[in-house]
């Protein structure tokens, strides 16, 4: 009885730690952008969602910020139709951004990786890394590879499981007798 007490308190206890690491992962400060990954086609124009979350109080900035580059060599951008590269204020949550890079400063032909920097009322600034493939109408078309049709293999028949079991099962038991009668003769 108490072995059956003691796997439900287990059981148990790690129900309660599941559930109390969900709501803590869910309470966090979060930035999601809507798509994660961005096409501009030379001279183009993308947008991106980014939906900022606060656990505890307001959103008082987003910053958008080129990682390994400055952001307005590459792009103009725009946060919610204005020009600009960051927004203040005192905003509710959660709080969508719309955030449009337009790609007029020239190709560059790379993948680009942008950050969106989000400050809170409460709580350490976070950040979240969105990917952009720029320029991708300009790149080089790939080779085609040339399409290799295997050839099938034949099927490779697999015995049941009685086929296997039955000679197993019957060794087990000449071993058990053996014991059984060596034990006896002793």
């Amino acid at each position: 009885m108490v072995n059956i007490r003691n796997k439900i308190v287990a059981v148990a206890t790690l129900f309660a730690v599941m559930i109390a690491i969900t709501g803590i992962a869910a309470a966090q400060n979060e930035i999601r952008v809507e798509p994660g990954v961005i096409t501009i086609d030379a001279g183009g124009t993308a947008t991106q969602e980014v939906t900022v979350t606060a656990e505890d109080g307001n959103i008082t900035s987003l910053k958008v910020s080129g990682v390994g580059f400055k952001i307005t060599d590459k792009f103009d951008v725009f946060i919610d139709g204005e020009e600009r590269t960051s927004i203040s204020g005192d905003f509710t949550s959660p709080k969508t951004f719309t955030v449009t890079l337009v790609n007029g400063k020239g190709g560059s032909d790379e993948d680009l990786t942008i950050n969106y920097a989000a400050k809170f009322t409460h709580g350490d600034p976070i950040t979240k890394k969105a990917k952009i493939q720029n320029d991708i109408k300009i790149r080089p078309t790939p080779t085609p590879t040339p399409v290799v049709t295997p050839t099938p293999t034949p099927p490779v028949s697999v015995p049941e499981f009685p086929t296997v079991a039955l000679p197993i099962a019957a060794i087990m038991g000449l071993v058990f007798l053996f014991q059984y009668r060596k034990g006896r003769n002793s």
